[in-house]
């Protein structure tokens, strides 16, 4: 005998998801969402809805705070997302960098 649990999300990140299902989510559908992603380790995916949908989450300020939130979540420390895109980018320019001749 086996079994498996399953959890499925909607795609809110997906471009073309408004088109596809007819669905236009509300200010509190993508903060549940967002919620649950978290609540999972989806930490990306939250992160991607704030992108998405920043007319839902609020101001600039309010959206850099929780990008932060999710970040210091995702990395285990007291970071911000501004200082995680710089490492990432920082990282990814030694990593692909031209090989010394």
């Amino acid at each position: 005998m086996s079994w498996g649990e399953a959890i499925y999300f909607r795609d809110l990140g997906d471009p073309a998801y408004e088109s596809s299902w007819a669905f236009e989510p509300t200010a509190i559908d993508v903060h549940k969402l967002m919620c649950l992603f978290e609540i999972f380790g989806l930490l990306d995916c939250a992160a991607e809805l704030v992108f998405k949908y920043p007319e839902h989450i609020g101001d600039e300020e309010s959206r850099a705070r929780v990008l932060d939130l999710l970040t210091s979540e995702q990395t285990r420390r007291l970071t911000t997302y501004a200082e995680l895109q710089e490492r990432f980018a920082q990282d990814v320019r030694i990593r692909f960098a031209p090989a010394a001749t």
